[in-house]
C-alpha cells in the first residue's frame, strides 16, 4: 500500500505513519533501514526475530532495544556482532557470560 512504499523509498517516513501502521510487520521490516525506526516499533515487532535480524544486520546497535529473549539468541546477537563487535554489550547477560 501507500505507507509501504513511503518507507521504502524513505525509512524515515515510518515515524509519520499512524500507530496501526507502525505495527505492521512488513512496514516494520522497511523501515528498519533507518537505524531510529527500530526503537519505536511495538514491542511485539521487537520480539520478533526477523525484524531484528533485518535490523541488526543494518544497524548492529539496534540490538539494545531489541526483546531480552532475542538479546538472549546467539543467532541474532550473532549478526549484530558480525557488523560491529561493541554491539556485543547489548546482549542478555546470560549470553555474554557464555561468550567469555
Amino acid at each position: 500500500g501507500e505507507w509501504l512504499e513511503r518507507v521504502r523509498t524513505d525509512p524515515k517516513e515510518f515515524h509519520k505513519a499512524p500507530e496501526d501502521i507502525r505495527a505492521n510487520r512488513e512496514i516494520a521490516m522497511a523501515a528498519v533501514a533507518d537505524h531510529t525506526a527500530f526503537r519505536t516499533l511495538p514491542e511485539e515487532l521487537r520480539a520478533d526475530r526477523q525484524v531484528v535480524l533485518a535490523a541488526c544486520s543494518q544497524h548492529p546497535c539496534t540490538l539494545k532495544w531489541a526483546s531480552e529473549d532475542l538479546r538472549g539468541d546467539a543467532v541474532v546477537v550473532g549478526a549484530a556482532i558480525d557488523q560491529m563487535g561493541i554491539a556485543l554489550k547489548f546482549a542478555s547477560e546470560a549470553l555474554r557470560a557464555d561468550r567469555s
